[in-house]
């Protein structure tokens, strides 16, 4: 009996020594396994990663010690973060289980990051947001937990979901380390765009402080005062620092926004050096920016460059193409290009949008008609001022001048005799046409004629001269 116990006991301590052995050699394989899906992981081949870990969980199936838990469980976290990384169909459906049956374990909160961290790197915020959402930070480490903080508040700022993202941005201001100057730079993005433009300067201040933004900041800062309209601070901030040969980011728009506050102030000399500027170092710019630029160019008297810059807007039908185009006829008179100017009034006197620069640039296409000898032309304008306007009798003037410089006196008796309001100039030129076709009938022999028209100059004797002749 005795020996047949001792028989048993014998037994029993080989089949536990036996089952331990296995088990240390099944926990042995899975270590090895873990190890090499860890390194294939670290290497970014994440097919064999996956491979390995599903070895892992294989080998591990049928235990369930307590001290083979923390391997399986790595092992199912780095099967589901590797499916991430290969963008399988059921990649978030194993996160998020894994997830789900692992809280509160910290592992559960590394899934979730895993997900948000995927989906910020492949620029789809708003599935990011829903994760860094979900998890709970307070197993991470404080450098995790900030950029954690970091990266939910920048996909918030993607989405323009600007006061929530300034919320985040705001937690990494308080004290310094890795994301203290990006939290303020974020900070004062996110307000900036929320048109707080206080809290925006604020945080820059601290920002500029760092290498990384310093060349970024004074473009914002510098639409800030402008849309603010306040010049004097947007010319005393951002003219030192483009005098100073730093380079900026965007200095060529920083240019025109000093450019333009010295134009809004008048200072149009001023105004010139930092337009011009702007426009040698931009590839586009708007028809708004060539009429400024060749304001301030005509108001400095460089007529040649302000000619190059009113022409880009030759065919713009609008208020400011008609603005432009007066300018532009005004920059050929100044240069002594004639032709240029007439043809530049008309195409102003042809456009509707301001009445009185119309009426203005018809007065001057029809002297410079009468100038040029574009008689028929002349006539015709002339015609058209009534005596409401403020250029009726400079018009009549002119319009007389022409009809009697013009050789068709015919042609000119008929268009004065259809006139209602003839000013006493108009009469005097109607007694010279009248008395000239005379004379030429007389020439002619054609005496009835000449008779007809001697007479028709009788009836007005405006001049004592030509009544004398007429006689």
């Amino acid at each position: 009996m005795i020996r047949k116990h001792a028989l048993f006991c014998i037994f029993v301590t080989f089949l536990a020594v036996s089952t331990n052995a296995q088990r240390t050699a099944v926990y042995t394989e899975a270590n090895a396994n873990f190890k090499k899906g860890l390194e294939f992981f670290d290497l970014g081949v994440y097919g064999l990663a996956q491979a390995e870990f599903q070895k892992v969980l294989e080998r591990l199936q049928p235990v369930n010690e307590p001290e083979y838990r923390t391997i399986k469980t790595k092992a199912e976290l780095y099967y589901a973060r590797s499916a991430v990384r290969l963008d399988q169909p059921d990649a978030q459906k194993l996160m998020l289980d894994f997830a789900r049956r692992h809280r509160p374990d910290p592992a559960a909160n590394e899934a979730l990051l895993e997900l948000a961290d995927y989906y910020f790197n492949g620029k789809k915020y708003d599935e990011a947001i829903e994760f860094y959402t979900k998890m709970d930070q307070r197993g991470f480490s404080e450098e995790q937990r900030n950029e954690i903080t970091f990266r939910h508040g920048y996909c918030l700022f993607m989405r323009k979901r600007y006061d929530e993202a300034a919320a985040k941005f705001g937690k990494l201001m308080q004290k310094e380390g890795p994301y203290y100057y990006s939290g303020h730079y974020y900070y004062g993005m996110a307000n900036f765009y929320g048109e707080d433009y206080d809290e925006a300067i604020k945080a820059w201040k601290v920002a500029e402080k760092s290498p990384t933004y310093r060349r970024d900041i004074p473009y914002y800062v510098s639409q800030i005062y402008a849309a603010e309209k306040q010049y004097d601070e947007l010319i005393a901030y951002a003219v030192p620092l483009l005098d100073n040969g730093g380079r900026l980011k965007n200095d060529a728009e920083i240019s025109q926004l000093v450019g333009q506050a010295y134009f809004e102030k008048g200072d149009y000399e001023k105004a010139l050096p930092y337009l011009e500027y702007y426009e040698s170092n931009s590839r586009r710019l708007r028809e708004e920016d060539f009429y400024q630029l060749g304001f301030v160019q005509y108001q400095n008297k460089k007529f040649k460059e302000a000619i190059e810059s009113f022409k880009q807007l030759d065919k713009t039908d609008s208020e400011l193409g008609q603005s432009a185009m007066y300018y532009l006829a005004d920059c050929y008179l100044k240069t002594g290009d004639l032709t240029s100017a007439r043809n530049a009034f008309q195409i102003v006197s042809r456009s509707n949008y301001d009445a009185v620069l119309q009426e203005d640039a018809l007065f001057q296409f029809a002297k410079l008609s009468v100038e040029l000898h574009f008689d028929r032309d002349a006539i015709v304008t002339l015609r058209r001022f009534l005596p409401s306007s403020k250029y009726y009798t400079e018009a009549q003037e002119l319009l007389s001048e022409t009809l009697v410089n013009t050789k068709d006196y015919k042609g000119a008796i008929r268009i004065i005799e259809s006139l209602d309001n003839q000013t006493p100039r108009i009469k005097e030129a109607y007694q010279k046409v009248t008395y000239y076709q005379g004379i030429q009938d007389y020439v002619s022999k054609d005496l009835g004629s000449a008779l007809e028209y001697f007479t028709k100059s009788l009836a007005v004797p405006i001049n004592p001269r030509i009544k004398a002749l007429s006689t």
